[in-house]
Formats: C-alpha cells, structure tokens, sequence
C-alpha cells in the first residue's frame, strides 16, 4: 500500500462491470489523476523524485520522457522536484517532440532519461518508447509512473507512487 492511500483513494472509482479504457484492456478499477490538486501533484512528485533519485544512484536524471496522453504535468511537476532535490533541473521532452526529427533525438545520446507517464498500464508504450530511446543511444535509468499497473518486470524498475489494481488484456 501506499503512504498517500488517502490521495489515491479519492481519485479511484471502481465498478462491479469491467470498464474497457483502451482497445486491449479491462478493469474494475479507474483513476481518475486529473482530479488530483496541483498540490496533490507537487506532493507526490516530491516523494517519486527522491525514489527516482535513489534508484538511479550514482547517476543522476538528466532527460525525463513525457509519453503521450499526460494530463496533469507530472514530467515538469518531477522536474521540478529533483532540481528541489539536487541543484540541477533536468531537461522535460514529450516523447511527441522526440519522434519530431528536431534534433531531440541527439539531444538523449548518452544521456540518463526517464520514461515517465501518469498511469503505466501494460508497459506496451513504454516499452516503445524505452526501445526507441535504447536505439538512439540514450541510458534508459527507471520508468516512473503516479500509478503502475504492469503485468510484471520490465527492462529497468518502475518508480511509482501506488502500485494499481491489475487489468485484464483482451485479445
């Protein structure tokens, strides 16, 4: 369980019908992260800035990878949090931009980066994004996430706040 319990249960909605929220998925349970305050927000990236911060020890996060679809400015919000932390603001890219041959991609050559995302369900897009980012020779560090609903272990760990309840994959 988590030590925000609280924060998290006021945004969960859970039903007796599995919701479909995605062409593949199904779940009982939905989180609603846009209604989190942007003190809600600022809150929990403090706490994923310092576990992403040990995780990566000795190195430090240099890029963070916003995926597609955030909703409530995790990526800046952690930013912010690890400057708090450490003297040095790391560099926020969507992963939109990355893909925009502008020059981001050379931007995370040889660069510790974090995939981060409001809500990591099966790991698929992240998986792109991790393989995507591995080709164009930036050091994926961790996965980070307000809430982690992975079938299982990924190429790096996954620093999330809350770990969610599971989804059922549909063919």
């Amino acid at each position: 369980m988590t030590i925000y319990k609280d924060l998290f249960e006021k945004i969960t909605e859970r039903y007796s019908v599995p919701i479909k929220f995605s062409k593949n998925c199904e779940a009982n349970t939905f989180y609603r992260v846009e209604d989190l305050t942007a003190e809600d927000v600022n809150t929990l990236s403090a706490y994923l800035a310092k576990r992403t911060i040990d995780v990566l020890s000795p190195e430090e996060p240099e890029i963070l990878v916003e995926m597609p679809g955030s909703t409530i400015g995790l990526a800046e919000a952690v930013a912010e949090a690890i400057n708090d932390e450490m003297g040095k603001m790391p560099k926020v890219i969507s992963l939109n931009e990355f893909n925009k041959g502008n020059g981001a991609r050379s931007a995370t050559k040889g660069k510790m980066v974090v995939i981060i995302n409001d809500i990591i369900t099966t790991g698929k897009s992240c998986l792109e994004a991790h393989s995507e980012l591995c080709m164009t020779g930036a050091k994926v560090g961790c996965w980070l996430a307000l809430i982690d609903r992975t079938f299982g272990p990924g190429p790096v760990s996954i620093v999330a706040a809350m770990t969610g309840d599971p989804v059922k994959l549909l063919d």
